[in-house]
């Protein structure tokens, strides 16, 4: 500007409209106030504006589209398998920031079929994109001839309820599975005398493509190395296997298998086979039986899976529901750890039957009678468990729905010690809940790096607005704090539910008025004052961070790190003070997908949480292009990223402070330099202070509680 650098106060906007492309001087109405990220010609319009000085300057430019190439993965399948599923590959950084591998709409497909011979077929594909040219290299598709055991299955001939079910047959390597779905009820019928609502499937055994005596076959109800027996040589008895029953044996390769549905109610169970008394070329059969009722009925609760599609991901969810007690309006509900043991055998068949992407455990402990509190109690292990399978748990109740994510399980099962622990949820008349884990007498409400979507059942009053409706967290459960937190709920009129997402319990309020959150001066006229709040065994009120830590904690911007501690002094990672900061501004993270950054896959908790810090121009990495995660995050680092925040919030912090030159100031980096300054000023940061000299110790690592001192002044001010 006039020939030298920007004020560091000036505010500088840019304005984006797309050259319509059949007249160079015609402009779109609508302007764009971020980069385009489409193809086309644009004009962009930059304005500077400081107290005495404004101007705006014009240019113009194209996107073109962007060239890459993809490689449609090859992949090799034995004769008889299901096909896979055809995919590809993109080498990293080839995509643009932010897009996904949806913006090439790559469509791959085979000339081979589930009943090609054996050779090798083509993988082609082709494209429909509007901002790539994609080059599609092809890949193969190899079907090889059989390998050790194989099986096949069809309805028994002798099976007189052959007629009322549907038989659907999935083989692999290693298994098969034979999924039953009825649509009739089954009869009675008897098999070796036994008397039952049999179903039968006729088998064919091979090795190596050639038919394979059954009597020589081994035989086992778990495949442990133990438990292998000669199918020859069993007695009667000893062919009853688990629900199954072996029949019509003998030295050629076919028997008849039969299954006991249990009753005629959903049933399932596996057995193995090998070719000898180690195991050798073990095989598997999976039956999944589902009535013709759709559900199974027992003491643990019934159980059913389903598949769905929800938000392009195929999400199998396997529900167990159990009627709770009610008594004095609370209800209580236990769920036996064999009842989650078995949801969580059926749901990852359920899940690989279906190639899902997501799965969940649900328990629903709904009831009829009107409550006022619910209390389901699940076996501590039990979510360990789950958790391990990288499987959510989804709790659906009288007063809402809450889906806990895997790291949540894990955070809980890691904070407890008691073998049950309980989750308890209480709704009150003015629309105020109480959500918490109970480990014995001791009240958990962190979930660590997990988190937990709630759904609350919220119906408009006269002269209510959807646009008006909040969820704000105003309590930890036994105590409510002078400050709320706003937990930019989302509302559906339609189905007049509040949604969000919170990595912390306690008591939540829905409404529709906006209450005092202690950012937003438009909400109260007098400054909010401190929580009077003490949560961490090793912050004693005395402590000096104690008010920051404390607040902080109230609002549930930070976190213990378990057991009750904070550990003040530990130090503090780069993810984690994008997380705090991302917690002070309050900010939706649910809606990134994609990292700019190769040490940063989604799958990584706080992929989230640094993805809105670049996008929002917060953090740009390091060197190299990566971000370093784990890298303890330095003082200087910090001040710039809270710098940055509060110039993209627009907000201008107050010169409280007279401008200080740090006894260490050469040792600040140049582009760190104008934001420590800033920091200072405005009394977030006051440096540390040796033989009388002020230093500001740039390169030194930030501890918690240093980082909670920044945030909570950092909130007060904005």
């Amino acid at each position: 500007v006039n020939g030298k650098d920007p004020d560091a106060d000036a505010k500088i906007r840019y304005e984006y409209r797309e050259v319509a492309p059949k007249n160079v001087n015609t402009l779109a109405n609508d302007a764009l106030t971020t980069m385009p990220r489409d193809v086309g010609t644009y004009q962009v319009t930059a304005y500077y504006d400081t107290d005495d000085q404004h101007g705006s300057a014009t240019a113009e430019f194209e996107i073109t589209k962007r060239p890459i190439t993809v490689k449609a993965d090859s992949k090799t399948i034995t004769k008889g398998d299901a096909l896979p599923a055809l995919t590809f590959s993109i080498q990293q950084g080839s995509l643009a920031d932010g897009d996904t591998r949806d913006a090439l709409g790559i469509k791959l497909t085979t000339s081979a079929t589930s009943t090609s011979g054996v050779g090798t077929y083509a993988i082609n594909g082709t494209y429909s994109s509007q901002n790539y040219e994609v080059t599609i290299q092809s890949g193969t598709l190899t079907i090889q001839a059989e390998t050790g055991l194989r099986v096949t299955a069809t309805k028994a001939g002798s099976d007189d309820n052959r007629y009322d079910y549907d038989l659907f047959v999935r083989r692999g390597t290693r298994y098969i599975d034979l999924n039953v779905d009825a649509d009739d009820d089954l009869v009675r019928q008897t098999v070796d005398d036994t008397r039952a609502y049999w179903i039968g499937f006729d088998l064919s055994v091979y090795l190596d493509g050639a038919g394979k005596s059954v009597d020589d076959l081994y035989v086992s109800s778990s495949g442990r190395s133990n438990s292998w027996a000669r199918i020859g040589s069993l007695r009667n008895p000893e062919r009853y296997i688990g629900d199954f029953y072996l029949d019509n044996l003998g030295s050629d390769n076919d028997f008849t298998l039969w299954f006991d549905t249990d009753g005629d109610s959903d049933n399932s169970d596996r057995l193995y086979f090998a070719t000898s008394s180690s195991g050798a070329n073990e095989y598997y059969i999976d039956v999944d039986f589902d009535s013709y009722s759709g559900s199974s009925s027992s003491s643990s609760g019934s159980s059913s899976s389903d598949t769905s599609k929800k938000d392009g991901d195929r999400v199998s969810t396997t529900t167990i529901d159990k009627t709770p007690s009610v008594k004095s309006r609370s209800a209580t509900v236990t769920f036996s750890s064999s009842a989650m043991s078995d949801a969580l055998d059926e749901n990852k068949r359920e899940a690989r039957h279906e190639d899902a992407d997501v799965t969940y455990i649900e328990l629903d402990a709904r009831t009829s009678k009107t409550v006022d509190d619910t209390t389901i109690t699940v076996p501590r292990k039990s979510l360990d468990n789950i958790a391990d399978e990288d499987t959510g748990l989804i709790l659906t109740t009288n007063h809402g729905t809450f889906t806990f994510d895997d790291r949540a399980l894990a955070k809980i099962y890691d904070t407890c010690d008691k073998t049950n622990i309980d989750f308890y949820i209480e709704e009150e008349d003015d629309d105020q809940y109480i959500v918490l884990i109970k480990d014995g007498s001791d009240d958990v409400i962190d979930l660590g790096s997990g988190e937990v979507e709630i759904v609350f059942d919220y119906r408009l009053k006269s002269g209510e607005k959807s646009s008006d409706v909040n969820v704000y967290r105003i309590g930890d459960g036994d105590k409510e704090f002078d400050y709320a937190r706003d937990m930019k709920a989302d509302y559906s009129s339609s189905k007049k539910e509040a949604t969000f997402t919170t990595d912390t319990l306690g008591t939540f309020l829905v409404t529709t008025d906006t209450l005092k959150t202690g950012s937003d001066s438009s909400t109260t006229t007098t400054p909010p004052t401190t929580p009077s709040y003490s949560r961490f065994v090793d912050v004693p009120s005395s402590r000096w961070s104690a008010t920051y830590i404390n607040k902080l904690a109230s609002l549930g911007i930070i976190n213990g790190t378990g057991g009750g501690y904070f550990e003040p002094t530990l130090q503090v990672t780069r993810e984690e003070f994008v997380k705090m900061l991302a917690g002070v501004a309050g900010a939706n993270v649910s809606g990134y997908t994609s990292s700019r950054f190769p040490d940063v896959p989604m799958s990584r908790w706080s992929a989230s949480y640094i993805a809105w810090a670049a996008d929002r121009g917060i953090t740009t990495g390091t060197d190299g292009g990566r971000f370093a995660p784990t890298m303890k995050i330095t003082r200087e680092e910090m001040a710039t990223m809270i710098y940055r925040y509060v110039q993209i919030s627009g907000k201008t912090l107050p010169a409280k402070n007279a401008p200080l030159t740090f006894a260490d100031a050469d040792q600040i980096s140049s582009w760190a330099q104008t934001a420590v300054s800033v920091m200072q000023q405005a009394g977030i940061i006051d440096g540390n202070v040796t033989n009388g000299r002020y230093t500001f110790d740039p390169q030194v690592p930030a501890s918690r509680e240093e980082c909670a001192k920044m945030l909570s002044i950092l909130y007060d001010l904005l």
